[in-house]
């Protein structure tokens, strides 16, 4: 057999379309070649395509389909070992079904009837896998695919009854009628044929239009079908029947399906989604922000006040249970369930206006369904979560204490019940676990976030006071908090109760405030110098834990060293600063003498009316002076 590919855009014998050349394209014809050539199995072929498309593109961006069926069908028989490539395509999904069925229903040689059993046969063989794992222009494309392949298998049909009165024998032309008429009947049973089809009526209107026309062209001929056939009455009126199936489609009312929505809600995965982003990645959102995404939330899924106070406390308690990650992202779960959420809810029920008594409660009894959950909790975290979370949802005036211990008894219920159910009903029920007073290395607990709730109000009260008066105080306690796993912990109880603008302001005051002073003694001077480098540091820790965009939006001093600083030498996310401008800054004199003071081990560090911004900023260059004095062996390692 010859082999051959027309490069032209113009319409084969075979096809009524265009195969679009690319290079691309040339290479899957090359290829199509080598492969009749060297006869390889559908398995080589398989591999070898793989290695021209690029990865993860699908054969139908360059009509592979297209191109194999060309090969396949140019003569009068068809090629099998082309169709098994085509086959092997479809099942390892290089292709799709929708690509497949558009190339099919484009072959107009009804002449070659023996071309059009072998892709009658291909359609069986595949026609109850139809489907797509594509994107939505996929599935769209699958819909507008159903109706060509329809009209195509009316096609065949009407083709066959003409051809049959003509030639009054002909076996080629009773099996299409037969696996034609086949396949019809396999699309009026199957309900997502059907859907497809009803989509694909809208989406190509023309097509579905002539799909109706030769719809109506068959019913004229059906009594011309020869009585020697195995194609029974019921059969062709069952394929007759499609275009009224489609029609006649059962539609569910909107109205029915939000009724039915709230009497069955499925598990709120979108919630679940945004409360562990804002928990891990965006640990510093405005509640209030939040408080709008979720009730945006609740009015596209339709849920009531209490079925969205269970979800969300639901999803809180499932990153807690989830104790798979670090130990930062383990206290900022904690942060976010024993410090945020009462907060949070108590600002969704006072915005929300619905007509629901009681949601809160009512949003509580819904968490206690989730028993499996809450005793997972309990154990991760080694103590009843659910006292806890009730304690502090009491100290917003959600709850009442009488109510918070109604709800531990029928949580202690529910727990006798399953250990009964279970045939633990001899022993004695032993209370939740307490947490422990320090908890284990490395571990973040209940207990440490809810004891950093007090260290944060003794935090704001110290740096709310007379800062000239408890100079020596405040620096004794900002260094109790300088060790990373104490800054981590205060860092995520600042964020979870909103005060962390105000701790980012007040250092950043006080950091400018210790820049430098005209008047003071060698004590306070030497005071002031570990100010400045502990509020640089904290500061610095906490650009690097949210970024510098949070911390200037947190800042009250704009204009302050620390923030330019930060801004103009501080590299980010990958974004690298240029270190020729920032050393362009530099005052020789300036490193000349921070050279000297770094080269004499022998004394100390001045510290009596020092610039310490100054030195922030002239702290490069003499390092790098000294690096290249190193390299050149000006200086030892030792000195």
């Amino acid at each position: 057999m010859q082999l051959q590919f027309s490069n032209s855009s113009k319409t084969t014998s075979n096809y009524n379309i265009s195969v679009m050349d690319t290079s691309k394209t040339r290479n899957i014809k090359s290829l199509l070649l080598q492969a009749w050539g060297e006869r390889w199995t559908d398995v080589i072929w398989g591999n070898k395509i793989k290695h021209v498309l690029p990865r993860g593109v699908s054969g139908d961006v360059y009509d592979l389909a297209d191109c194999i069926l060309q090969q396949a069908l140019v003569g009068p028989g068809p090629n099998s070992l082309f169709m098994s490539y085509l086959m092997h395509s479809l099942s390892s999904r290089v292709v799709s079904y929708g690509a497949v069925l558009s190339s099919i229903g484009r072959y107009q040689s009804f002449y070659k009837p023996y071309c059009i059993l072998s892709l009658l046969d291909l359609l069986k063989t595949f026609q109850s896998r139809i489907g797509c794992h594509g994107n939505e222009e996929e599935c769209i494309a699958l819909c507008k695919a159903v109706v060509s392949i329809t009209h195509w298998l009316y096609a065949c049909v009407h083709h066959s009854i003409t051809k049959l009165s003509e030639l009054k024998q002909s076996p080629e032309h009773i099996s299409i009628m037969e696996k034609s008429f086949e396949a019809l009947l396999y699309f009026s049973n199957s309900t997502f044929i059907k859907s497809l089809l009803y989509v694909g009526k809208f989406e190509d209107q023309s097509m579905y239009t002539q799909m109706l026309q030769k719809h109506r062209e068959l019913e004229e001929k059906i009594n011309q079908v020869p009585t020697t056939t195995n194609i029974t009455r019921e059969i062709i009126e069952g394929a007759l029947s499609l275009v009224s199936c489609v029609d006649n489609l059962p539609m569910v009312p909107l109205k029915q399906i939000s009724e039915s929505n709230n009497k069955f809600q499925t598990v709120a995965s979108t919630i679940n989604i945004m409360v562990v982003v804002d928990t891990i990645l965006n640990p510093v959102n405005e509640i209030n922000t939040f408080v709008n995404h979720l009730l945006l939330i609740k009015k596209l899924q339709n849920f009531k006040v209490s079925q969205l106070i269970c979800e969300i406390i639901r999803a809180s308690l499932i990153t807690i249970a989830d104790n798979s990650g670090t130990f930062e992202d383990d206290l900022k779960s904690y942060a976010f369930t024993f410090l945020k959420l009462p907060n949070l809810i108590s600002n969704i029920i006072a915005v929300v206006n619905d007509n629901e008594e009681e949601p809160f409660e009512k949003g509580l009894s819904l968490l206690l369904y989730y028993g499996s959950l809450l005793d997972q909790v309990d154990l991760c975290s080694n103590c009843d979560c659910l006292s806890y979370l009730l304690k502090e949802f009491c100290k917003v005036k959600l709850l009442t204490e009488a109510q918070s211990n109604q709800f531990m008894a029928r949580r202690l219920a529910e727990t006798s019940k399953v250990a009964l159910q279970g045939g633990q009903g001899n022993k004695p029920l032993t209370k939740p676990p307490t947490p422990k007073s320090t908890p284990e290395k490395g571990q973040a607990s209940v207990h440490l976030v809810l004891r950093a709730e007090h260290t944060l109000k003794r935090i704001s009260v110290s740096l709310d006071s007379d800062y000239s008066k408890i100079q020596e105080p405040l620096l004794q306690f900002l260094c109790h908090i300088l060790p990373l796993k104490n800054f981590k912990l205060i860092l995520a109880a600042f964020s979870a109760t909103g005060e962390l603008d105000s701790f980012i302001s007040k250092l950043v005051e006080y950091n400018e405030y210790n820049k430098y002073v005209s008047n003071e003694s060698v004590k306070a001077s030497q005071t002031r110098a570990h100010m400045f480098d502990v509020t640089f540091l904290l500061l610095f820790y906490v650009t690097q834990y949210y970024g510098i965009d949070v911390v200037k939006a947190h800042a009250g001093m704009k204009d302050s060293f620390f923030i330019q600083w930060i801004t103009e030498c501080l590299s980010e996310g990958g974004k690298f600063k240029c270190p020729d401008l920032a050393l362009s800054r530099c005052n020789p004199e300036i490193v000349d003498m921070l050279l000297m003071q770094f080269m004499n081990t022998e004394q100390e560090i001045k510290t009596h009316l020092v610039k310490w911004h100054e030195i922030c900023i002239n702290a490069p260059a003499a390092v790098k002076e000294i690096l290249i004095a190193w390299e050149h062996g000006a200086i030892s390692t030792e000195k």
